[in-house]
Formats: C-alpha cells, structure tokens, sequence
C-alpha cells in the first residue's frame, strides 16, 4: 500500500529531494529554474500550495526564503522524501481516514470489535477471582 499524504499536511514540514529538485520564482511549468537543490538537503519549510491549472501542470509547493520572498518547487510523484514527513509529524491520509472512523465508532461498533478480548479478560477475571481476593485478605 502507497503512503499518501493529503497537501494541507505538508505545509509547516520541510521537504527534502530524493533527486535534484529545481525552484522557480514563479508557479508555472514555463518559468525559468534559479536554483536546484541538491539530493538530501532541505528544499525549505512549506508555506503553502498551489493546485494545478492552466499554465501549472501540476501541484506547486510554496516556499519562503529568508527574504521573506516566495519560491516554488513542482510536486512529482517520487520527488521528496516522505520518509521525512513522518518524521516531523505528518499524518497519512490513510492513518488519517483510520483516525475519523475510530473517532466515528459507536458503543456498539467498540463492543463488538472488542468482544474477544472483554471476553478473554473476564473469564482471566472470573478464574483467578478466589486467588486474587486471598492475595488481599493476607495482607
């Protein structure tokens, strides 16, 4: 199964190039490259993205250099390392879907995906009662 990460949870993260990773001071797929990034080495904290459209082929992610002036990096499947999202907190969108459906879970939804191991803990509970309750009365 792919990781995927939904956009909105890589703004705030640094993505880093599994390859060479080429930046522009303008989101459009015809805009000059002024600057690449090395493999491994940080492209900068993410300050936002910008969807694709007419003139941007693809995703774009947004950057701010110490400047204060935006630069932009196109997003291609296999281009960063998400290894290092995790790594700075990033929530999957699986783990993310997983999360809302636990959240979402009723009482009976928790009971019956449970039920094996409640069961497992009062007869555990129920077998060891007399022992348990003459451990106390020792003491």
């Amino acid at each position: 199964m792919s990781t995927t990460y939904n956009a909105s949870q890589i703004v705030g993260k640094t993505l880093y190039g599994k390859v060479p990773v080429q930046l522009k001071r303008l989101p459009e797929d015809s805009a000059a490259v002024v600057y690449t990034v090395p493999v491994g080495t940080p492209v900068g904290i993410v300050d936002s993205y910008l969807m694709p459209k007419e003139g941007r082929s693809n995703l774009y992610w947004s950057f701010r250099d110490k400047n204060g002036n935006y630069y932009y990096a196109e997003h291609k499947p296999d281009r960063f390392d998400i290894r290092q999202i995790a790594a700075q907190g990033g929530t999957t969108t699986e783990q993310m879907i997983k999360d809302q459906a636990k959240a979402n879970e009723s009482t009976k939804d928790f009971i019956a995906r449970n039920l094996q191991t409640i069961t497992i803990i009062a007869a555990v509970a129920y077998l060891f009662k007399d022992p348990i309750a003459n451990l106390f009365k020792s003491k």
